[in-house]
């Protein structure tokens, strides 16, 4: 019974945290789609002056920044639900049942960047996020693993 709400645990614990990102970004998206919306008001004017101001404006590059440190929130939120859903993995379980963990949390990732989204990360960007915390969490179960066994040997 206690894996079974492990595997659940490691599935939902992804859902949890794009859930939490989403709502938590959203003053920083609200304030980005503002900036965005004023240039564009500006870029699509028939006042030449007023296009002359959006186009010089284009180098000060304020919205990209905002959008910037979204893609990071939303990176380290994959980087630390990796390692949030490996401290959840007993180290005592066989290296397969470690293994099935662990893709049931890549899936949980999956599903919550298909459902959800973490940010604006795109799939490409997502998926160089979700296989490094997938090696971040690979790695803190082996090291776990590791230490238990060498603790009882």
């Amino acid at each position: 019974m206690k894996l079974v709400v492990r595997y659940l645990l490691v599935f939902a614990i992804p859902l949890l945290a794009s859930l939490l990102l989403f709502y938590g970004s959203l003053p920083l998206r609200t304030e980005a789609h503002q900036i965005s919306n004023e240039w564009l008001n500006l870029a699509l004017s028939s006042n030449v002056r007023d296009k002359g101001a959006a186009f010089a404006t284009l180098g000060n590059d304020e919205h990209a920044r905002i959008f910037r440190r979204i893609e990071y929130l939303a990176i380290f939120t994959v980087l630390l639900t990796s390692l949030v859903c490996a401290l959840i993995i007993p180290p005592d379980l066989s290296f397969e049942r470690n293994l099935n963990l662990l893709t049931a949390m890549v899936v949980g990732l999956c599903a919550a960047e298909f459902v959800i989204g973490f940010g604006l990360l795109n799939w490409r960007e997502f998926g160089k996020a979700a296989a490094a915390g997938s090696v971040l969490a690979g790695s803190v179960v082996w090291l776990r693993s590791a230490v238990m066994r060498g603790q009882t040997s």
